[in-house]
């Protein structure tokens, strides 16, 4: 068994336990973000006050793999040459 595979399925359990629960004391939703494909696993935290929302990354774990780790350095030197991407996108 590959140990990529294990590690990644350890972190997908672990971000989706992280989410299940809720806060109540506040209006904050928990999403996990689990992308084998590309070894990314999150938390994000999202929450809408009267004027606007609110979103964060709690956690962010990459899984880096021989699979993924050429075409992320690909990927990065596109990103690199493209100012659009640093914009960030108001909802």
């Amino acid at each position: 068994m590959d140990n990529s595979l294990k590690y990644s399925e350890i972190l997908k359990k672990t971000v989706q336990e992280a989410a299940s629960e809720q806060p109540s004391l506040q209006p904050i939703r928990l999403y996990p973000v689990c992308d084998l494909e590309s070894g990314h696993f999150l938390v994000l935290a999202t929450s809408r006050s009267k004027k606007s929302w609110f979103d964060s990354i709690l956690f962010h774990a990459r899984l880096i793999t021989e699979d993924n780790s050429d075409r992320q350095s690909a990927n990065h030197g596109r990103q690199q040459r493209s100012p659009s991407h640093h914009r960030r996108r108001q909802f």
